[in-house]
Order: structure tokens, then C-alpha cells, then sequence
């Protein structure tokens, strides 16, 4: 599962606040078909983001891959089974499970949030960043073409150049010090 996919999850279960295990797990990508799919699910239980209505004290697995195994096993239908560390597990027979975000979870969904929107933030940026330069450039380019045209017509081909004048020629003596 991918961090975007593992974040949607998370937002679903902190919006309903609670959700069945079966609904829970509807929502999970299934790729290979083996409990290796719940491996993002199981992380996010095993980090204390979603809790579930186990005994008190009593983890949703010892590990992650047990996590993901017992939410696999959650997912069969009465009859199925499949081999976990080369035991065979039947389905799900040990009553409804509910999970329901936890504190860190929504702490973890608000940092999700903020991260979302800074990234948003970021780009309308950008974007504005780049009208503002094509505006600045069409303007330029505008009074430049403009002022090219008003030259043109009033007949000035450029500014004069500086000519010295009669009056100020360099004699050759310093202007300050000895004659």
C-alpha cells in the first residue's frame, strides 16, 4: 500500500470515527490476493492509529504480519482458509471486531491535512508566480513596441549624441596643483 492509499484509510476510519472490521476491509487494495495486502492497514494498527474492540490490553496482533494475517483471516468467507507460517487459518469465527481512530490517528490524519494543503499552497504559488512573470513580459513588451512606434512617428530617430562643446577643450594643464 502506498503512504497516499494508507492516509485515505485513515481518513475514512476518522471520519466515521468507528468502523466494522468487515467494511473496515473493504476498503483495502487488493493486489495479491494474500494477507500481504493488509501489511499498510496492520502497520497503521501495530503504530497505535487505529484501535480496535479487543480485550483490553490485548493487541490486534503481536506483530505486523500477524496483524495483517488476522485482518486477512477477518476478510474470509466461513469455509475458506489459507497457510500462515504453514498452519492453516479458517475464517474469522471469534465475533464482530470494530476499529476506531485514536488520538495519534487523528493527530497523524491533521499532519496529513496540513501537509496536503502546504503542498497545495506551494503550487497555487507557483502558479501565480508564473502569470505574474508572462503579465510583467507581455507589459514590457508592450511599451517597448509602443514606445518604438511613438519614436518612429514623431520623426526622432534616437537621442542626440553628446558633442563637446568649443568652449570647454581640454588645454592639457591639470586643474588642481602646480602650473
Amino acid at each position: 500500500m502506498s503512504q497516499a492509499v494508507n492516509g485515505e484509510l485513515l481518513r475514512k476510519v476518522a471520519t466515521a470515527g468507528e468502523m466494522d472490521g468487515q467494511e473496515l476491509i473493504g476498503h483495502v487494495t487488493r493486489k495479491s490476493g494474500t494477507y500481504a495486502d493488509f501489511y499498510g492497514l496492520a502497520a497503521m494498527i501495530q503504530s497505535g492509529f487505529i484501535a480496535t474492540n479487543t480485550e483490553p490490553g490485548m493487541p490486534f496482533g503481536r506483530t505486523t504480519r500477524e496483524s495483517a494475517a488476522l485482518l486477512y483471516q477477518l476478510g474470509l468467507k466461513p469455509g475458506e482458509s489459507f497457510l500462515y507460517g504453514e498452519v492453516p487459518w479458517e475464517a474469522w469465527g471469534a465475533g464482530p471486531v470494530t476499529f476506531f481512530i485514536t488520538g495519534a490517528g487523528v493527530l497523524k490524519v491533521e499532519e496529513l491535512d496540513s501537509k496536503r494543503s502546504a503542498k497545495r499552497q506551494k503550487r497555487m504559488d507557483y502558479f501565480v508566480s508564473a502569470i505574474v512573470a508572462i503579465l510583467a513580459a507581455a507589459l514590457s513588451s508592450t511599451a517597448t513596441h509602443l514606445y518604438a512606434q511613438y519614436r518612429e512617428t514623431s520623426g526622432k530617430q534616437g537621442s542626440p549624441i553628446a558633442q563637446p562643446s568649443p568652449n570647454n577643450s581640454f588645454n592639457g594643464k591639470p586643474l588642481c596643483g602646480s602650473p
